[in-house]
């Protein structure tokens, strides 16, 4: 199973480490592309319902207010499909990143998964 879509001026890099065991959405999330989000989801979906990801990393340097659905959606419905596997979120911000910081808080309220709410730097991820 592959998930990796290429970063676009308008949508992040998704990509599915599978050494790793990790999906990481890197980049910016501009205007809102249904065929892209539509990958997203089915993608992790699959990933989780067949246990072959154990981590999300949210490393996004901007959401569009169109966006923010999609986001919360990965992080309720697409990983109730997880049923019993523990699964680690990691939602990454830039140190001087209060509307990311922000974001990641106000996520983690709605969103029992989200695990951890972290500066970049002070969170060792590899580096797809």
């Amino acid at each position: 199973m592959q998930l990796n879509i290429e970063r676009t001026k308008s949508t992040p890099e998704v990509k599915y480490d599978p050494i790793n065991q990790s999906i990481t959405l890197d980049g910016r999330c501009l205007e809102r592309d249904e065929n892209f989000w539509n990958e997203v989801h089915d993608g992790i979906q699959k990933l989780c319902e067949n246990q072959l990801t154990q981590t999300l990393n949210f490393k996004l340097e901007y959401i569009s207010t169109a966006t923010i659905k999609d986001i919360k959606k990965i992080l309720t419905t697409d990983t109730k499909a997880l049923g019993l596997q523990p699964l680690i979120i990691n939602w990454l911000y830039e140190e001087d990143d209060e509307d990311m910081l922000s974001k990641g808080e106000d996520y983690q309220k709605t969103a029992a998964l989200l695990s951890h709410i972290k500066k970049r730097e002070n969170l060792a991820v590899a580096e797809i």
